[in-house]
């Protein structure tokens, strides 16, 4: 069972899929909007411009629309910049013949998204490019080596489509943005194997390069409110009827499922041998009936993690010795917090979108999305036979959108 930071850090599409129902499709849209998310093809305007339509564009969370590095970075940025979106522009300052600095280049932002909704986002992108949430909820990742690369704290996410037609990597600091694409604009049905070998290291090295030298900034850590919403405990419903387990747990308003999959237990085979997550979750969240097979021994459930702290000990437990068949008391292990990066803060957070287009944070999830992973601009072809086009990045500056770097060139401007 996944949560924001697991769900997002090994790019789960099942969990978003059902994320994005539970959400509103249309909303969805509309964040993206928000956060700098342009629709470029007259299908995708016609969709994301019509409500009842967008509300039934399931599969945009899986990254379906066409979008372009500059806007994936500057979707980023935004979140960097707690929830502050500025309009990307190619220059820095412009002066008159006497000198003087006109008002045509000044940044133009909003607030696009609450700042701790900004912050919570963040926190569980973190865990997709090697960093670490706050509170180490972090448990893997499909870009590890950005983190090591950089060496600065970062978010960001990894995209493929179908049959690797394309592969993308958007990763930021708190003060810059960098986005690639890798596909081929030419034969977007493309039979040619889009490797992230090549699209990742060349956005993460780039941002590496304008870190390096750069004094270290931490995000913002998110609220523990907003990360973990209200929790409340779970009914133990263990070797309960799967009915009148289902049935106890609906009348305190948890959603249920149940997993037909039968599990290792004590209990009468048929019967409630635990629940996923045990102990406390969000008031109103998901839980999971898993069923005993009658078979197995006592059944156990993990026990609740006090999200708190983390430096609890756990009692001494009994162990095996494989060789001699003896048992040994263990002595008690102190989990200790994990610090990540080495020297840096903890953090953590999760959440959902409403319907109202906000974000209200929960364990079982934040929206973190891949807002589009289709063509961009490209610099050179790999092959003489067959159009291949690598890569090209899009950036944009973290608190106040300073500066818009792009693999093709770049610009900056003051924040």
């Amino acid at each position: 069972m996944h949560n924001a930071w697991t769900g997002f850090g090994r790019s789960v599409n099942t969990y978003f899929v059902p994320l994005e129902e539970l959400a509103g499709a249309a909303d969805t849209v509309e964040v993206a909007k928000k956060l700098g998310i342009r629709f470029l093809s007259q299908q995708d305007i016609s969709m994301a411009n019509d409500r009842a339509t967008a509300d039934g564009w399931g599969s945009f969370t899986l990254g379906v629309s066409g979008t372009t590095p500059l806007d994936l970075a500057n979707a980023y940025a935004t979140l960097a910049a707690d929830g502050k979106h500025c309009e990307p522009i190619p220059v820095q300052e412009i002066k008159d013949i006497d000198g003087k600095q006109l008002d045509v280049a000044n940044p133009r932002c909003d607030q696009a998204v609450d700042s701790d909704v900004a912050r919570a986002a963040i926190d569980a992108a973190r865990c997709p490019v090697g960093d670490q949430s706050a509170f180490g909820e972090c448990r893997g990742s499909t870009s590890a080596a950005a983190y090591s690369a950089v060496g600065h704290p970062i978010a960001g996410k990894t995209g493929t489509t179908d049959s690797k037609r394309t592969a993308s990597l958007v990763v930021t600091s708190r003060s810059m943005a960098v986005a690639g694409i890798l596909a081929d604009p030419d034969w977007p049905e493309t039979t040619a194997n889009m490797s992230h070998d090549i699209v990742n290291p060349a956005v993460y090295e780039t941002l590496a390069d304008i870190m390096r030298g750069k004094p270290r900034q931490d995000f913002p850590r998110p609220s523990e409110k907003l990360a973990y919403g209200q929790q409340r405990s779970i009914p133990d419903v263990t070797c309960q009827p799967v009915d009148a387990a289902k049935s106890t747990l609906e009348s305190q308003g948890f959603r249920v499922e149940i997993n037909a999959e039968p599990v290792g237990s004590a209990c009468p085979a048929g019967s409630v041998a635990r629940t996923e997550p045990a102990g406390r979750t969000i008031d109103g969240g998901l839980v999971v009936l898993r069923t005993s097979n009658g078979v197995a021994g006592t059944p156990t459930a993990s026990p609740p993690r006090d999200r708190r702290d983390r430096r609890e000990e756990w009692p001494a437990r009994k162990r095996v010795s494989a060789k001699k068949g003896r048992r040994e008391e263990e002595e008690p292990k102190k989990r200790r917090p994990v610090e990540w990066p080495p020297g840096g803060a903890r953090r953590r957070c999760a959440g959902r979108l409403s319907a109202s287009g906000t974000t209200r944070l929960q364990p079982n999830g934040i929206p973190r999305r891949q807002f589009g992973e289709a063509r961009g601009h490209w610099t050179h072809r790999q092959s003489s036979q067959r159009p291949t086009p690598t890569w090209c990045s899009g950036a944009g500056s973290g608190p106040h959108h300073t500066q818009s770097r792009s693999r093709l060139g770049s610009t900056s401007r003051p924040g």
